[in-house]
């Protein structure tokens, strides 16, 4: 999913940024493009390829974090009765 989203954005950023180049432009789209930092160098697409490789992140990060107090609670439950 990292890598997904990371190229979506990279590719959206890319592509208004080479359109702007041959002089085809989105209106509003290639108005928020110009504003990016990088955009000049075209380098634009960095900034989306980063926010959706840590977009992608969130959802792994999130299953790897320390378990809930309810988790925790059934786990000792568990080794109680598997003791008895």
């Amino acid at each position: 999913m990292v890598y997904i989203l990371s190229m979506i954005g990279a590719f959206c950023f890319a592509f208004l940024n080479a359109m702007d180049n041959i002089g085809i432009t989105f209106g509003i789209f290639t108005e928020w493009a110009r504003k990016l930092p990088l955009y000049e160098l075209h380098l634009g697409w960095i900034l989306p390829a980063v926010c959706g490789a840590v977009i992608g992140f969130l959802p792994i990060w999130k299953k790897h974090s320390k378990p809930s107090m309810d988790r925790e609670r059934i786990n000792l439950v568990d080794c109680y009765a598997k003791n008895e």
